[in-house]
């Protein structure tokens, strides 16, 4: 530290410091260990850091992005509680400041270089799509797969000059810093643009076109080039505007939708669970199952561990270690409370990591978690200046998430497997399109007219379930909760709106999704309404609904039959238990009608009906209430 007062050392300077027995956390996913003869290769840098943490966490060897700075601090509250973690925090707010101060960090043109393998990349990626339109030229190939081609082809290009570019840039330079921190807007998708290639552009409606801006910003781009980026950067200009205001009305409905969803109970009782395996973990991107089942009360017993136990990230590490697979957990989305959620099926509370608190409001805090992230989604467009992203459809993001969340039916939605069979794929000329059937027995049992957009995934002869996509395109929830059922419908949502975060860097946790898709998946339509007084083609609440066949059948007569049904946002939120939330949302005047029509009367049971008329909230009610929300007992209004 004197070297560093002095200046014969720089912050990032590698030093190798005395220790003495201080176990080292080389990486951020790695145990602890000792260091040979106690001496560390550091930087004065990282003492400084290490001298901020508790002693506990110390000490931590890796560079500290945004990223892991949230970890760090997540760690420190499961290991040293909250007042030590409030003390870090003012600890880390210091020095931040400190030397942000100092730092002055920023970049020039001298910083930038164009990588010196881009042109004979350029060069051989120009032969490949000459040879793309030759071939379309001569009617090989169509004009589909002529743009599906190229579009692959520079992508492909693009993804390469990058990487020389990642491995041009000085390590310890302010570009990469700036770049690897995670604290910014800045990605290396913006600094590829700036001195690599700036690849492909979309349209504003959203498709992509095959020409690539092969120039960067510090070359200098060409009239055509120009033309090209011009109506992308201006869409991201003006969606940054337009977008902010859908995600802050997206954010209400979420809030709106998750109002219902609260501590009300400690157990449910069920044995129904969701099964997290190992491989779905891996093919999300995660790298195992842990973080998805960390916070979560095991459903059956898995090795060591019996049913019921509250597991935490060392049980969830160890679980992983003793081999185990695939753990079945409790879920909101399989909780019997017919108000609200229990504690079980929640899990810990993400704030504290012990077993959520009764009266807590985790509908709300799904809906804001969910919310505040969707804010990035819409930035995206505006800081990639319309450039066509690696997935290869700029339309993915906060349009998606709302086109999830509302429940809507895809533009292009791919076909489904309605029953069990083998597929058989004919094709009776160059110019019809190919049909798919499904067979067995040599009976079709199922046969459908392919249209041009639509390209088959299954070949001839594959054995396929029902359920099972067929052709390309997004499937349509409301089909798959018809064919396959509530969970399989649930778990799409909740994985789909889980990719679309995670490809912009944003992590949530799988249980404030899954509380948002319990409202969205509680209703069913009643079909007969047998001997209940249900009225048929109604949305009810299904726990309504089996309360009234419940009364039904005691009495020895015909329940009423229903099916499940998958409403959006909006819909969810008007078909509230309570009137009086429900009128104070949206559409005030029919709610009202409605309610008066029927003669309903609200129990104000929840949190919002209660704060318009004054009550005292669920939250704030004693320790022997708090589970037992009964209009009866709390008083209703009509």
């Amino acid at each position: 530290m004197l070297a560093l007062d002095q200046r014969v050392i720089t912050l990032l300077s590698p030093i190798a410091v005395r220790i003495g027995d201080v176990a080292v956390t080389p990486a951020a996913d790695e145990p602890p260990r000792p260091v040979s003869k106690g001496i560390l290769d550091t930087t004065p840098g990282r003492l400084i850091f290490n001298a901020a943490l508790p002693e506990a966490l110390r000490f931590r060897n890796y560079a500290m992005t945004k990223e892991q700075i949230k970890r760090l601090v997540a760690l420190s509250l499961e290991q040293c509680g909250e007042g030590q973690t409030a003390a870090l925090a003012d600890r880390l707010k210091d020095l931040g400041f400190q030397y942000a101060t100092r730092s002055g960090i920023s970049f020039a043109l001298s910083d930038i270089t164009v990588p010196p393998e881009k042109w004979q990349l350029l060069a051989q990626a120009e032969a490949e799509a000459s040879a793309v339109e030759q071939a379309y030229a001569s009617g090989t190939i169509s004009g589909e797969e002529r743009a599906r081609q190229l579009i692959a082809l520079w992508t492909a290009a693009t993804e390469t000059i990058s990487q020389c570019l990642e491995k041009h840039l000085d390590p310890s330079g302010s570009l990469a810093t700036i770049i690897r921190s995670g604290a910014t807007k800045a990605k290396f998708q913006q600094i590829r643009q700036l001195s690599g290639i700036r690849g492909l552009m979309a349209t504003p409606s959203g498709r992509i076109l095959p020409i690539p801006v092969k120039s960067n910003y510090l070359e200098g781009l060409t009239v055509g080039e120009m033309y090209l980026s011009g109506s992308g950067a201006r869409n991201g200009f003006m969606g940054r505007s337009l977008n902010t205001a859908s995600t802050g009305h997206l954010t209400r409905k979420l809030v709106e939708c998750g109002m219902e969803v609260w501590i009300t109970t400690d157990d449910c009782g069920t044995h129904d669970g969701l099964l997290i395996t190992n491989a779905d973990s891996l093919s999300a991107g995660l790298p195992s199952f842990c973080s998805q089942i960390t916070g979560r009360v095991l459903a059956e017993p898995a090795a060591h561990l019996p049913a019921g136990v509250l597991l935490d990230r060392w049980l969830a590490a160890s679980l992983l270690d003793a081999g185990v697979t695939d753990v079945r957990v409790r879920s909101v989305l399989t909780c019997q409370a017919s108000y609200g959620v229990c504690q079980r099926c929640y899990g810990s509370d993400l704030a504290t990591g012990a077993l959520v608190a009764r009266g807590a409001a985790v509908g709300i805090v799904a809906g804001q978690s969910i919310g505040e992230p969707g804010t990035q989604l819409s930035m995206r467009a505006f800081h990639s200046g319309g450039i066509a992203n690696a997935q290869g459809d700029i339309r993915q993001g906060l349009p998606r998430v709302i086109e999830l969340f509302e429940g809507r039916t895809p533009k292009h939605p791919a076909l489904l497997a309605p029953c069990e069979g083998t597929v058989a794929l004919a094709r009776q000329t160059d110019a019809t399109p190919r049909t798919l059937s499904l067979v067995q027995t040599n009976e079709v049992l199922w046969s459908h007219l392919l249209a041009e957009q639509q390209r088959p995934l299954v070949a001839d002869g594959d054995r396929v379930t029902v359920g099972t996509t067929l052709t390309s395109g997004v499937p349509n929830p409301h089909e798959l909760l018809s064919l396959c059922g509530c969970e399989v419908a649930a778990r799409f949502l909740v994985a789909e709106v889980q990719r679309v975060f995670r490809t912009t860097g944003v992590f949530l946790h799988d249980k404030h999704i899954e509380c948002i898709v319990r409202q969205m998946t509680r209703f069913v339509v009643v079909q007969d309404a047998g001997d209940s007084s249900l009225v048929p083609r109604t949305i009810v609440d299904r726990f309504a609904c089996m309360q009234a066949n419940a009364q039904v059948l005691a009495q020895g007569g015909t329940p009423a039959t229903c099916f499940r049904v998958l409403l959006g946002l909006t819909k969810v939120s008007l078909s509230s238990a309570s009137w009086l939330a429900a009128a104070s949302f949206q559409e005030t005047t029919h709610v009202l009608a409605q309610a008066a029509l029927s003669g309903q009367t609200d129990p104000l049971m929840g949190l919002k009906e209660r704060l318009i008329v004054a009550k005292k909230l669920p939250m704030a009610a004693t320790h022997e209430t708090a589970g037992t929300w009964d209009g009866s007992k709390n008083g209703g209004m009509t």
